[in-house]
């Protein structure tokens, strides 16, 4: 899975280096915010490059089957 680069780096590297080299593990809001912190500037951030990433990808938000929300904890990329 992959997002081209131009269309947002904090998107495209949270695909291309965080969630494809972790696939089908929960990686945790902290982790997120840490490997971002230049590029969020408040918790909902994060929330908003997810619901894009999903949009890119296709995945419905309302029922992900690829990019899975682990409430309290983080999110999962699943395949």
């Amino acid at each position: 899975l992959a997002i081209r680069k131009e269309n947002n780096s904090a998107e495209f590297f949270l695909i291309n280096q965080i969630f494809n080299k972790n696939r089908n593990r929960i990686v945790q809001r902290t982790e997120l915010h840490e490997f971002l912190s230049s590029s969020i500037t408040s918790d909902r951030s994060l929330d908003y490059h997810i619901k894009n990433i999903r949009v890119k990808i296709k995945d419905n938000a309302t029922n992900p089957k690829y990019l899975i929300t682990e409430y309290g904890v983080g999110y999962k990329l699943v395949f």
